[in-house]
């Protein structure tokens, strides 16, 4: 009998090791640098490739998919800077886990791990005794981005805490990963994120862990990829004051306005919901039978409602533009003490338009006949 001792490669179910990390480096201050959190990545994109191999993508939002989408490029520059490190990866049949950070300083750290294999693992054909290695090599990547996710701690404290995504790559041995780098994987990112911005091959689905899921075959005709969006994350509410100043025309005059309110905050993903009730105290100006400037004070009632998507409010996106605001209201008089507004007068605010927190919009002023008068306003 021949004993050969060899790795061969086995399209075997592997054990995945991302964020597995052994027992004596649990709670280290390595761990807390190369380590993530199992509730902080929402987002999780699958590539699945030949000998079941396949990348997996994980995200805290979905606004950083454009610092992932060109994977080759970045596993290239990774497999790079490891090059010096080839002899410590020589590590037989042992599993292997390659933690490469990089910070947003361009500085990068990499950390390297070995698991050995929980016993011996052989196949045996024609009287020839081969060893196995089962589990899959482990080549991970996590970068941080310029932004910074708030987190609220009960009552009192709020941690700013820097935003991450990782990608990792699992692998039957990291010496395949260059022959994947063909551009399959970075066209594949594109198809995603294309389907995700088109809202295309979504499947809504109930789970609170994840927003968005992905799984495609590139190396599989028979298997198409499938995009899971889950929008099942409770909505949160938020209640607080609210206060605005304006200017207002108003049939051939003009004044100023001051409102105070309480607002509600409904947030279920992108899309915040904006409810307020305003008193609105609005001062017009006109001259008198002797010509004489007088100030007309008039009191409403204010109901106003609004839907934004919150990507819209990063500096990066719209928020430094004019944009279309679909900023609804209606008033109601309750009192006044001039001419212009007779009794049960109504004010109808339709959209407009925003500029940072500048809303400009028309409305509709309604009793015995309509007029239309504009607004501008500094506040929500």
């Amino acid at each position: 009998m021949v004993l050969a001792v060899a790795c061969i490669q086995v399209s075997v179910c592997a054990q995945e090791y991302l964020g597995n990390t052994p027992k004596e480096l649990s709670g280290t201050r390595t761990e807390q640098i190369f380590g993530s959190k199992a509730d902080y990545l929402n987002h999780k994109l699958i590539i699945h490739l030949t000998n079941e191999n396949r990348v997996i993508v994980q995200l805290n939002s979905m606004r950083d998919l454009p610092a992932v989408i060109n994977l080759d490029s970045l596993f290239r520059e990774v497999l790079k800077d490891a090059e010096p490190l080839k002899d410590s990866l020589q590590a037989g049949l042992n599993a292997k886990k390659i933690d490469y950070i990089i910070d947003t300083n361009g500085t990068k750290k990499v950390r390297i791990i070995t698991h050995p294999a929980a016993g011996s693992t052989y196949a045996v054909k024609g009287g020839d005794i081969a060893l196995l290695k089962i589990e899959q090599d482990t080549l991970r990547v996590k970068g941080f981005t310029k932004n910074f996710a708030r987190s609220y701690v009960f009552p009192y404290k709020q941690v700013r805490e820097q935003k991450y995504w990782e990608v990792t790559f699992l692998v039957n041995d990291l010496l395949e990963i260059p022959a994947y780098l063909n551009g399959t994987l970075t066209n594949t990112m594109k198809k995603i994120s294309e389907e995700y911005i088109t809202k295309t091959k979504w499947t809504r689905v109930k789970d609170k862990n994840l927003n968005f899921t992905a799984n495609y075959y590139p190396y599989d005709k028979e298997k198409p990829g499938k995009s899971v969006y889950t929008g099942s994350r409770p909505a949160i509410t938020l209640i607080w004051p609210s206060i605005r100043f304006g200017l207002e025309t108003v049939r051939n005059s003009f004044g100023g306005s001051i409102s105070e309110g309480i607002s509600v905050n409904i947030k279920k993903g992108n899309t915040v919901k904006l409810y307020t009730v305003y008193w609105d105290i609005l001062f017009l100006h006109d001259r008198d039978n002797i010509d004489n400037w007088r100030v007309n004070r008039y009191e409403f009632i204010t109901l106003q409602w609004s839907s934004i998507n919150s990507k819209t409010l990063l500096p990066e996106n719209k928020y430094n533009k004019f944009t279309l605001d679909d900023k609804f209201s209606i008033s109601y008089l309750i009192r006044g003490n001039g001419n212009y507004f007779e009794e049960n007068t109504f004010k109808l605010g339709l959209a407009g338009l925003r500029y940072r927190m500048f809303y400009l919009y028309p409305q509709i002023v309604w009793n015995k006949y309509p007029s239309i008068s504009f607004r501008l306003t500094l506040g929500w």
